[in-house]
């Protein structure tokens, strides 16, 4: 996610390292974890791989059966702005406008009248109780599960499907961070594989119980490098975790997969009719990398969790860090999509400034103007490089609501990308 958490320079930084790793790290391709006796009783008979998987062959999801026409419920047009409650505490005291002489009204509202339909919220474990410097556990508080349950019914309310984001961390989580929750950090293997099992079954099924099951659910936010680290450093033991790339330079595809593998299995269990999506920053690199490093991350997992699956393929997109060839990126989608023929590929961030000195892209102006024309041709690009049952749609991220990037001004009045950028065409 690109905001004050992380420095600009951080993201080189990152593309380095990850152009180094997925270029000389040795991509072993494991077979399925192991699964307790329980879990095996629930899981269908293991299918065949290969180089072009159908992963999501298993039992068909309902939301999959959506996408029949040229923009269906399966392409989204949402948000990430897990932090609304804060700006309007908790749906009781809106401050948003579509205009600066308009009465004030419900962003969800808002959203759901100009062509959104899903919105994302991200949960961390317990906010701030690992203590990271700059967390303040009472402006955190909405993301933890109360706080996502009670987002799940002002969505369900106005009309938005709701995706959950498992940070699986009490803080951010993206490429450069992935932390432990404080509660499990000295859990064994084992014990980590249960407790991911635990909270992602308690968080879906808790949904599901209150009438507001989700549509879908990420596991792991941008998890190119894994997840569930000890440390920051890269010369940990993979043992000891989710991290991908360790001590020795070889890509631990074992480990992290079972760990994916469990919440998969979680929400399978809990909630059968939400589909399960793996979204990583890799959208960010394919200008640099290529498309085909996206390809071999995805199929590594595939390999390693089989028989579980995933349904959706989340990509961060941020044209800060695309070297000014964002199109051109989507335009690779075509080849992703097509190694794996029953995913939806979506773009699981991005965002665009309405404001400012920065000009990412040259065809588009950091203007309000600017930022409109980006969310438009991002839109076009996605249903050109895929069909439309594959073409997932997109998610903007909300770093703030009054943010240069924000689709609302710092007045908290809504801007033309939002009135018009997601328009059901």
């Amino acid at each position: 996610q690109a905001s004050s958490r992380t420095l600009c320079g951080m993201r080189t930084l990152w593309a380095i390292w990850l152009g180094w790793t997925l270029q000389c790290a040795t991509l072993e391709v494991v077979p399925g974890a192991e699964a307790s006796a329980l879990e095996r009783s629930a899981l269908p008979a293991h299918g065949t791989t290969s180089n072009r998987h159908n992963v999501s062959d298993g039992a068909p999801r309902s939301s999959r059966d959506d996408r029949s026409g040229s923009d269906t419920a399966g392409v989204w047009r949402g948000v990430d702005a897990s932090q609304l409650p804060n700006d309007d505490a908790n749906g009781r005291a809106s401050p948003f406008r579509r205009s600066p002489t308009s009465p004030t009204e419900g962003a969800l509202v808002m959203l759901k009248s100009v062509g959104g339909n899903t919105f994302r919220m991200r949960v961390w474990n317990d906010p701030c109780a690992d203590r990271r410097p700059g967390c303040n556990a009472t402006v955190c508080a909405y993301s933890s599960p109360a706080g996502v349950l009670q987002m799940a019914k002002r969505c369900h309310a106005a009309g938005l499907d709701f995706v959950v984001d498992f940070h699986y961390s009490d803080w951010w989580a993206d490429p450069g961070h992935q932390f432990k929750p404080s509660a499990w950090e000295r859990l064994d293997f084992a014990a980590l594989s249960d407790a991911v099992y635990s909270f992602t079954h308690q968080v879906v099924n808790a949904l599901v119980k209150q009438g507001t099951p989700p549509k879908a659910v990420q596991i792991g936010n941008e998890i190119t490098a894994g997840f569930l680290w000890n440390n920051s450093t890269a010369d940990e033991l993979c043992e000891t975790g989710g991290r991908l790339y360790c001590k020795n330079g070889t890509a631990n595809w074992k480990q992290f997969s079972a760990l994916v593998q469990r919440g998969i299995d979680a929400v399978r269990s809990a909630c059968p009719t939400a589909e399960v999506a793996i979204h990583t920053d890799l959208g960010n690199h394919i200008a640099t990398l290529g498309i085909a490093h996206v390809i071999s991350w995805y199929t590594s997992l595939a390999h390693g969790i089989a028989p579980a699956r995933f349904d959706r393929i989340g990509l961060s997109l941020y044209p800060a860090y695309t070297d000014g060839r964002t199109m051109e990126s989507v335009a690779e989608l075509t080849h992703l999509a097509a190694a794996f023929p029953a995913c939806v590929v979506y773009i699981a961030e991005t965002s665009y400034p309405a404001a400012g000195k920065s000009q990412p892209e040259a065809l588009f102006p950091p203007t309000p103007a600017g930022q409109l024309a980006y969310l438009q041709a991002l839109r076009t690009a996605l249903a050109s490089a895929m069909t439309p049952a594959q073409n997932g749609g997109l998610l903007w991220w909300e770093g703030s609501e009054t943010s240069w990037t924000s689709l609302w001004d710092s007045d908290f009045v809504a801007r033309p990308a939002l009135l018009k950028g997601f328009t059901h065409t």
